[in-house]
């Protein structure tokens, strides 16, 4: 739980809650000096920054044998988050808890999401409403991406690593992601283009409840205009209607 409010005169209370990985986000590193974990395997690192957490250890990972950059150091004031998303980033993979058993795992991000799974939603059937939109103020919508990567090799030498790629040319708006991390060795640029692309078009649906369905499932919504797919990038649920609503993004008509 996040939060709580009571409301006095409806006799009611709202609650807000988050899921575990929260955590990741509040706890920020209050030690006397920054944390230089070493040469460690990657597997172990992230646990011991979830025992900081009071969680995990991991139950299942693809990172067996991964060694960490010995360089990386996690600097005081930093978030839990922000000191092991570069080191993820550069090994490919994800972290996350699962909802069911409250088990932290870490999964290859070539897997696609961890909740993985396929729902369908028709006009006329389990569909309550459906709404379009196109938004290219969204900060998070781009045609191109620049990614680049900083790291000091073994020789203490500064080295710097640059990915790009574009949707269409000329492009408008660049979406920019950097990491102080060694260059994984593959260009990224052009799924983070392809995904910064669709999420101009947003579809947001209202359906009959569905438990099953959690952001990173891929949804079929057949509509009176055509057939779509796309991904859940949100979902939320309402009592007592029992409906739920999902954020659908990468939606491509079929």
């Amino acid at each position: 739980m996040r939060s709580r409010q009571i409301d006095y005169v409806h006799d009611t209370l709202t609650l807000t809650l988050a899921s575990a990985e929260a955590k990741l986000d509040d706890y920020a590193l209050a030690d006397l000096n920054d944390y230089a974990p070493g040469t460690i395997n990657a597997d172990t690192l992230v646990n011991n920054v979830l025992a900081r957490l009071g969680e995990g250890p991991t139950v299942a990972s693809t990172l067996s044998g991964n060694i960490v950059d010995p360089a990386s150091k996690w600097l005081r004031g930093d978030t839990a988050r922000k000191f092991l998303q570069p080191i993820l980033d550069a090994k490919n993979a994800t972290l996350y808890c699962n909802l069911a058993g409250g088990q932290w795992i870490i999964s290859d991000k070539t897997t696609g999401s961890p909740f993985t799974g396929t729902a369908t939603i028709t006009y006329g059937d389990n569909l309550v409403s459906a709404v379009g939109s196109v938004d290219l103020e969204r900060g998070d919508w781009g045609d191109a991406a620049a990614v680049s990567y900083r790291w000091a090799d073994a020789a203490g030498v500064s080295r710097t690593k640059f990915y790009t790629s574009s949707i269409v040319i000329p492009y408008h708006r660049t979406f920019v992601q950097a990491f102080n991390t060694p260059d994984p060795g593959f260009d990224s640029s052009s799924g983070l283009a392809n995904r910064a692309y669709t999420r101009g078009v947003i579809l947001t649906v209202t359906c009959l409840s569905d438990r099953q369905i959690f952001p990173g499932y891929t949804v079929t919504v057949v509509l009176p205009d055509g057939t779509y797919t796309a991904t859940v990038r949100a979902c939320a649920w309402e009592y007592p209607a029992d409906t739920i609503t999902l954020t659908l993004e990468n939606v491509v008509k079929i």
